[in-house]
């Protein structure tokens, strides 16, 4: 009789019958189907979604089977379930010593030690699964995903090889080996998987966003826009809260237009000078962007007004998000891109005596996907303190301000911080500066579209497309001077040319 209840709990789990399953377990219990049933019992439990039933049951058929290598399996998939992340691991190290050749052991223990920071460990557990089973395609992917955020640039290149050509239909290959191809610098090669990656699932947004990326970098524009198009469909990106059609420009004389942000402050910077094409069209264009930034983008040319997301919004006839104009506009040659400063400061810039002025800025969010790459620590930048003739103003706002006190610009930088309450009273702090040194991030945009002098200083890994491949010029902001990483972390060797272009503009 405990057979057959045996039989008819897995046949009701074949059929995906959970109920069926849960009342057959029941019966096999009190049957005397003893720590089997108790292990399906738990198998049913976690098909139902009751996490913590299914770890207690299934840890329980563990200590009680402590030789069954698929019950320590699934009881590592239960902890992991549960969050128990180090615990899983262990389960699985010992499903591995009971079935050396436990492939889903293998691989999720080599997830769990990435997922704990053990980047050699799990090196090791993808090298063991790709020696068992070298065409694994999540070995494959994850191995060289690996390698690749730990800049090992060159062993996860075969691995992506390998990968799509063993599994030539995996969009997602496409796309990592491409981004790899474009850290790379093989521009062709990441333009080649890229378009593979969109061919295979044309709807892929991942697929059309990085190509849009690439092709922009290039300053490919036409093309380039319509892909760019494709960020509105990624999965973090929220939807419009605008009910309305999408401005096309061929609209009536007087048509009102609300042009909203997208995307993060320095894109809505850049992009709002193209509101006074907008407004050249007869149009009447009204700012929808963060808080921060009302009062700013209500001095640019061609906006009437400008709200914060909870304002009162005014009635209107159409929409389009501030990223979407160049395309909606036509822009397609680089002279299209900039025609003069477009943004002011609230008041005029005073005038310069003694030490030159410098504010500086040397973090982005933290929560930016590339901010270990284009943020510095302040101590790395310590080489600018011996330029000569500059008064330092620090610019940082967010967690990386914390760090002057405890560095050697302690005591030698002014914080202007605390009078940095929205965009427009930063953009008046700069106006008192004679330049500005920074990073990556929104400052460089304000600074460049209020075309002050500035210096930006660009990571070697994954520089955003705005800045181009090369060059120390950028069409989007003529008066920023653009200084590249020579070599990915290689801060010392950017604050090193950075001193020497300041202490050059002193002579």
């Amino acid at each position: 009789m405990v057979d057959s209840g045996h039989g008819a709990i897995l046949d009701a789990l074949r059929r995906g019958d959970i109920g069926a399953a849960e009342t057959s377990c029941e019966n096999y219990l009190r049957d005397g189907g003893g720590a089997e049933g108790i292990y399906l019992m738990g198998a049913v439990q976690s098909l139902k979604g009751d996490k913590a039933a299914a770890l207690r049951l299934i840890g329980r058929a563990a200590e009680l089977l402590p030789n069954r290598a698929d019950i320590a399996y699934n009881h590592g998939v239960a902890l992991r379930e549960t969050g128990l992340v180090a615990e899983s691991a262990a389960e699985w190290k010992r499903t591995i010593a009971l079935d050396p050749k436990h492939r889903d052991a293998i691989a999720n223990l080599a997830l769990a030690f990435d997922q704990m920071g053990d980047a050699q460990a799990a090196f090791d557990r993808y090298r063991d699964l790709l020696e068992l089973w070298p065409d694994d395609r999540d070995g494959l992917y994850n191995l060289a995903n690996l390698c690749q955020r730990a800049m090992q640039f060159d062993a996860a290149r075969p691995l992506y090889a390998r990968l799509v050509d063993k599994h030539a239909g995996f969009v997602a290959g496409w796309i990592n080996f491409g981004m790899l191809q474009k850290r790379q610098r093989d521009w062709e090669g990441a333009e080649a998987s890229y378009r593979r990656a969109v061919a295979l699932d044309p709807g892929s947004a991942a697929a059309h966003f990085n190509l849009a990326n690439l092709l922009l970098q290039q300053q490919r524009w036409g093309e380039g826009w319509a892909e760019y198009e494709w960020r509105l469909r990624l999965p973090d990106q929220p939807p419009p809260r605008f009910p309305l059609p999408a401005w096309t420009g061929a609209e009536p004389t007087g048509t009102r237009v609300l042009l909203w942000g997208d995307q993060g402050y320095g894109d809505a910077i850049q992009f709002l000078r193209f509101a006074a094409a907008v407004a050249a069209r007869s149009h009447r264009a009204f700012a929808v962007v963060k808080t921060e930034l009302r009062d700013l983008a209500a001095t640019a040319p061609g906006i009437e007004q400008a709200f914060g997301p909870a304002d009162a919004l005014p009635e209107a006839d159409t929409q389009i998000a501030l990223a979407s104009l160049p395309r909606a506009l036509a822009i397609t040659d680089s002279g299209g891109l900039w025609s003069a400063p477009y943004f002011r400061a609230a008041a005029p810039a005073a005038g310069s005596s003694g030490a030159r002025r410098i504010g500086l800025v040397w973090a982005g969010d933290p929560r930016h996907p590339n901010d270990a790459h284009r943020s510095v620590r302040l101590d790395e930048l310590s080489p600018l303190l011996d330029v000569p003739d500059v008064a330092w103003h620090s610019l940082q706002l967010g967690p990386a301000r914390e760090q002057i006190a405890a560095s050697s610009w302690a005591g030698r930088i002014v914080d202007d911080a605390p009078r940095m309450n929205d965009f427009a009273a930063t953009a008046a702090i700069v106006a008192e500066l004679d330049s500005v040194l920074t990073v990556d991030t929104s400052m460089a945009h304000l600074v460049g579209a209020m075309g002050w002098p500035g210096i930006v200083m660009l990571p070697a890994i994954d520089c955003d497309w705005r800045w181009l491949p090369d060059g120390d010029r950028t069409p989007w902001y003529p008066t920023l001077t653009l200084v590249r990483q020579e070599r990915p972390r290689d801060w010392n060797g950017v604050a090193g040319a950075v001193a020497d272009l300041l202490t050059a503009k002193s002579k």
